[in-house]
């Protein structure tokens, strides 16, 4: 299954046939710091949206256009005691520590995203 993702840093779209390639691009992308990365397989929805930040990523997750069911990741563990910024919609924003997951963790949630198109039920969600 071809996934479509955009990195809205690069203003690029890449278009993926493997898990491989997803990761690749994603550890590519991430050398930038921050960037803001959205992914789709048929269409523009159901999305998800990786908002990196290094080695820290916020996830959301986009079930159609009219912001019903609109997620981002939920991380009661996270030890992270740091501020962390990220680019979304082009603005600089904070995110709660408890939204922030690993980016490895964000890696997995793209490739079970790739295989069944739904909300990846790897990690906690938090509706927004």
């Amino acid at each position: 299954m071809k996934l479509r993702l955009y990195s809205e840093r690069m203003k690029k779209e890449f278009i993926c046939e493997s898990k491989i390639e997803v990761k690749e691009i994603i550890y590519m992308c991430k050398k930038s710091i921050r960037d803001e990365l959205w992914i789709s397989l048929n269409g523009d929805y159901p999305c998800i949206s990786l908002l990196l930040s290094d080695d820290l990523v916020c996830i959301n997750y986009f079930e159609n256009n009219e912001n019903e069911f609109y997620f981002t990741s939920y991380n009661d563990n996270n030890n992270c005691d740091k501020i962390v910024s990220f680019i979304a919609g082009g603005e600089e924003w904070l995110a709660p520590n408890n939204a922030i997951i690993p980016l490895k963790t964000a890696v997995e949630c793209v490739e079970q995203f790739m295989d069944t198109s739904k909300r990846p039920t790897c990690i906690k969600w938090q509706i927004l």
